[in-house]
């Protein structure tokens, strides 16, 4: 491991970043946020008051808790098994889409496709949004729920990506079924699970074949 060790510290520097980059990088932001200045001031400060960093890390990235948690850290079953953000929810989707439904990025790009023919289409975040709502709003009313697991079985398009956060939208379990698997495979990963029910499609395209599905 020494050996090693000395190897890489007798390697000429690869990269070093303009100070440009460093003014416009992420961690240039956050250091300036906790008040720090240098590297080893932004360690030492994440090891000697790792809860109040730890706090300092969800607040410029941003993480929205619903509901909050409780207590940031808990200890009482020893340093070694730490409990984090005790009592919070976190639902994925709030952070993919929900968060970019504002002036400035609403209408950027959330998702680029193209197919193998070549044929492209883009969903803005707004656009996302609301077939994400859509769909999770079906899954709602055909009694779907938090807990459920729920099959996708889609090659690689815009509506896997609007199935899967709907999925997550409304607390359920997605479960990926490979695109190429034939009945029985998707049976038994599917009873496997408990799934009550899965997203596919009657077709697709694969290496310039079209695929039933």
């Amino acid at each position: 491991m020494n050996d090693t060790v000395n190897l890489l510290e007798n390697q000429p520097i690869a990269w070093t970043p303009t100070e440009d980059v460093i003014e416009r990088a992420q961690l240039t932001r956050f250091m300036r946020q906790i008040n720090v200045s240098t590297f080893d001031e932004l360690y030492q400060f994440s090891i000697n008051e790792t809860e109040k960093f730890t706090a300092e890390v969800l607040k410029f990235l941003d993480i929205r808790f619903n509901p909050p948690y409780e207590k940031l850290l808990d200890t009482l079953d020893g340093a070694a098994f730490p409990h984090w953000c005790v009592g919070a929810g976190l639902n994925i989707v709030s952070h993919c889409v929900d968060r970019w439904q504002t002036e400035d990025m609403k209408d950027q790009p959330a998702i680029i496709w193209e197919g193998e023919e070549g044929n492209t289409e883009t969903l803005t975040y707004a656009e996302l949004f609301e077939q994400v709502q859509i769909c999770a709003a079906g899954l709602r009313a055909d009694n779907f729920g938090k807990g459920d697991a729920i099959g996708i079985q889609l090659p690689m398009i815009p509506e896997t990506v609007v199935a899967l956060l709907a999925i997550n939208r409304i607390g359920a379990i997605a479960v990926p079924v490979f695109s190429g698997y034939g009945i029985e495979a998707i049976v038994s990963r599917m009873e496997a699970v408990g799934a009550k029910a899965i997203f596919v499609c009657n077709g697709f395209s694969r290496r310039g074949k079209k695929i039933d599905a």
